[in-house]
This record gives structure tokens, C-alpha cells and sequence, in this order.
């Protein structure tokens, strides 16, 4: 309790960790920059792969706020509760993270934690078993992966690892360039051979919470969404989700015609008594 990094801080050339918190409460670091190499090293014409992992926190109650990390195998790594990561930027040499298939720009294991303001330049943030429940990822930004992913893994953007979500996880109020992925597990570190498949992995399971909400997201489908429409003398008005929620069509129907607007506004995870 009562360390300060920063304000300012330039860590390289680090071989396992460059930061790494374990316990402890409220450890403030401020405007740091990381790199396991350095900001130009071109992992995939020499053949290596990343193996640091740029910020560690294995505890509670700790702040990262305002910190680029530009090389590292795993950029921010969240293993405990109440931690606040605010405008954090996580990026890798040349954009090529996707090339290898362990490399997560954010991982986060654990719940109640809070992500604002968090940019994922090219690469994965991966949430897994206690990771998808009582989180809040918001106004946050991704996009730029250059190069094509490693056979069988996910590209850049959020994933989620695991069938059944919440309470409490949100990914509202972003800006996306690729859609939120589902994938069944994670071996050795390394994601699934392949997306998540209800017929093979089961039903997945979302319970009081949000995904996508509000968000600029190419080709994503979300839990939340709202459609009007106007007709005149209709008795049935038809509601097509099918390009923005996990389910299809949602059909209204009246008694008699009627002329004017019809709202449907749909949310269609689970309740939940608990934190959302």
C-alpha cells in the first residue's frame, strides 16, 4: 500500500514481467511506457515470439491510468478485483500481435474490475471464467490489426472464453472495428482451436448483462437494441435484429389496423438479482 509509479516511467527489454503488483492495495501507476522489445522490432520477419507480459495485477484496489504498452506477449494482465485501468493503450510492434496465438493485449481472469477509456490497437482482450462476471469495459476503442491471425485464434477485438456470461459483465459505450467473439476454452495459454459452437460447447448462457450496447461495432452482434417503425393502416409490423442481436425476428401484431409508431426495445440476456 502507498506505492506510486510514476508519474512517468519508461520500462524495456523486460524477459517476464515489467510490472507486476502481488497484493496489496492501491498501488497508483501513472503514465508509464512499456516494451518487452523495442516499438519497431518485427517479431514475425525474425521469427520470435513475445514472451513478457507488460503489467501484472495479482491483487486489489490498484490503479493503471494513462499508460501505453507497445511490446509484450500480454500487455495488461488482471488477476484480482476493484482495480481501475483507465486509458490505457496496448499496441505491439508493427500490429503483427494476432500472428501469434497466446498474445492478449488485455487478460483478465477476475471480476469487478473496471476498464474506461482502453484502447486495443491490434490485438486481443480476452476475458475468461471470473473475468466474465462483474466487469465494465466502456468508452473504450480497437481497431488496426495488420496481418492475418494465427490459424484457428481469434482476431483483434474482444473475446470471451467460456459459456456462460455474468452477472454484472458490460461492454457498453465503444468503438469497435471487429465484432465480440466467443470461444470455448483456453489451453496452455493458448485460445481455442476454434469459435464457440452452441451445438458442440453447449448453450451460452448470458445472465444480467450487457454486451455491445451502444456501441460502434462493424458486423457485431450485441444483447441490446432498438428499432422503430412507421406504418399506416398496418396490423403487423416486423422487426429485423437480425444484423445487430443473437436472436432473429421479432414480430408485432394488433387487432385492428393502426397508423403511427411501434418502439421495441430488446434486451435479450437473462435478469439478474445480483451487480449489472
Amino acid at each position: 500500500m502507498g506505492v506510486t509509479i510514476g508519474p512517468g516511467g519508461y520500462f524495456l527489454n523486460f524477459t517476464s514481467y515489467g510490472v507486476q503488483i502481488n497484493g496489496g492495495h492501491e498501488v497508483m501507476m501513472d503514465r508509464v511506457w512499456l516494451g518487452e522489445t523495442n516499438f519497431d522490432y518485427d517479431h514475425v520477419a525474425f521469427a520470435h515470439r513475445p514472451n513478457a507480459t507488460a503489467i501484472a495485477i495479482n491483487g486489489n484496489d490498484h490503479y493503471v491510468t494513462h499508460t501505453i504498452v507497445f511490446s509484450s506477449r500480454v500487455g495488461m494482465l488482471v488477476r484480482g478485483a476493484a482495480n481501475n485501468i483507465r486509458g490505457v493503450h496496448v499496441w505491439f510492434p508493427l500490429n503483427h500481435a494476432t500472428a501469434f496465438p497466446d498474445t492478449k493485449a488485455f487478460y483478465v481472469t477476475a471480476g469487478g474490475n473496471r476498464f474506461d477509456g482502453c484502447y486495443i490497437d491490434g490485438g486481443r482482450g480476452v476475458f475468461e471464467r471470473a473475468g466474465l462476471v462483474r466487469n465494465v469495459w466502456t468508452n473504450g476503442f480497437e481497431c488496426c490489426q495488420i496481418g492475418k491471425e494465427a490459424a484457428g485464434t481469434p482476431h483483434s477485438g474482444i473475446v470471451l472464453v467460456g459459456n456462460i456470461v455474468g452477472p454484472g459483465f458490460e461492454v457498453v459505450h465503444n468503438e469497435f472495428k471487429k465484432p465480440v467473439q466467443h470461444y470455448p476454452f483456453v489451453r496452455d495459454g493458448v485460445l481455442g482451436a476454434r469459435p464457440y459452437d452452441a451445438a458442440s460447447d453447449g448453450p451460452l448462457k448470458v445472465t444480467g448483462s450487457v454486451i455491445a450496447h451502444n456501441s460502434v461495432i462493424e458486423g457485431a452482434l450485441g444483447t441490446q437494441a432498438t428499432l422503430s417503425q412507421s406504418r399506416t393502416n398496418a396490423t403487423s409490423w416486423s422487426f429485423n435484429f437480425c444484423k445487430s442481436l443473437v436472436f432473429p425476428q421479432i414480430a408485432v401484431e394488433t387487432n385492428v389496423p393502426m397508423t403511427g409508431t411501434i418502439t421495441v426495445d430488446v434486451d435479450s440476456s437473462a435478469p439478474s438479482t445480483k451487480f449489472h
